[in-house]
């Protein structure tokens, strides 16, 4: 913040309380900061009682902070933006850059797709590079509106370190789980606070395949329930891995169960089988997520289990046939490990041209 901002401290202060959590590890000045000068930008262009009602609304999910980026990009006169898809500083920064006539990158995050958690003003980003991490992200941002030339098959820099792991990764935390050679480990990646149908699912892994292992690994914003309150089972039916590295806990499974999480691809990455789960098996809000906001299942990377009764047949399938899954997304995704280089190489080019 500078000198002037008085009216962007006094609306960052009147939203703190509502939206600061101390345990993101955030300063309470910089959230204040960040929303003070986000909801200023809202109400410069929408006017403060419109803004007041999307904020009501969508809460941070309303921003797009076009003026602070443009104040930003003023300041630093970057030769290049580069971002991500992510729907509000990031966005707005590749949109304002574009208006003043700077090349701009933007890296697709997965698939390419417009998720539904976006509301519908949240504006598709055409950038100057693409870099896309898989053909179905290109063939989605071409159907977009991205003109195929502006796309490039990079793969995503996040995943690089997955190349790096031994084979041996995982062995160590199935032996200290008490994994035999005989058993398997199903892994479910959780994107929720509840999972209420979790004893179901348990129940029918269990039933197809007695000698599975079943662990749970939280998402690290939804980590608020105490594990028994979670979990709703026994711990000797059901180990919670939310400690341990995700890419161990990746190395150490033998299927993968997601609904939409970046970390289903990284599992397709690391040469897991994954499962998505449909809304029938009732593990989720299907008001708050979806397997079609990132459908690998319809591109055979996954297979889909609409319901607990498919689930066992699912994760059978997957223990005896899982060589095809990650074969098939070795046919779909850029391997990981040189998408940095790559990415970084379409940086220096674009700015060679400029």
């Amino acid at each position: 913040m500078r000198p002037g901002d008085d009216d962007a401290l006094r609306y960052g202060v009147e939203l703190l309380a509502g939206s600061h959590d101390p345990r993101t590890g955030i300063s309470k000045e910089e959230s204040t900061a960040y929303l003070g000068l986000s909801f200023e930008d809202l109400v410069d262009r929408l006017g403060e009682s419109e803004a007041r009602d999307r904020y009501a609304r969508y809460g941070r999910h309303a921003f797009l902070q076009l003026g602070p980026m443009r104040r930003a990009i003023e300041l630093w006169e970057p030769d290049v933006v580069v971002a991500t898809t992510s729907p509000k500083s990031e966005r707005a920064a590749l949109r304002v850059a574009q208006e003043m006539g700077i090349p701009t990158v933007r890296i697709e995050d997965v698939l390419g797709l417009h998720p539904r958690i976006h509301p519908a003003f949240v504006p598709d980003v055409i950038a100057d590079v693409v870099c896309v991490g898989s053909r179905i992200a290109a063939t989605n941002v071409v159907a977009a509106g991205v003109p195929e030339s502006h796309v490039r098959l990079t793969g995503n820099p996040s995943f690089d370190r997955l190349a790096a792991l031994a084979p041996s990764a995982g062995v160590a935390l199935r032996r200290q789980i008490g994994l035999d050679d005989e058993g398997s480990l199903v892994l479910f990646t959780a994107e929720e606070d509840e999972a209420p149908a979790l004893r179901d699912l348990v129940a029918a892994i269990e039933a197809a395949v007695p000698r599975a292992r079943i662990a749970v690994r939280r998402h690290p914003n939804f980590r608020h329930a105490e594990p028994d309150v979670y979990l709703g089972v026994p711990k000797a039916r059901v180990t919670l891995l939310d400690e341990e590295p995700l890419d161990v806990v990746l190395s150490a499974a033998d299927v993968v169960l997601s609904v939409s999480s970046t970390t289903a691809i990284e599992a397709i990455l690391r040469g897991r089988p994954l499962i998505q789960l449909g809304p029938g098996t009732g593990i989720y809000d299907t008001a708050l997520l979806s397997v079609d906001d990132l459908p690998l299942y319809r591109h055979g990377a996954a297979l889909l289990a609409t319901d607990t009764d498919s689930l066992g047949h699912a994760v059978k399938r997957a223990l005896t046939d899982g060589p095809a899954l990650p074969a098939r997304a070795r046919e779909l995704f850029v391997p990981p490990g040189d998408s940095a280089r790559r990415v970084a190489d379409e940086i220096v080019a674009i700015a060679r041209q400029a």
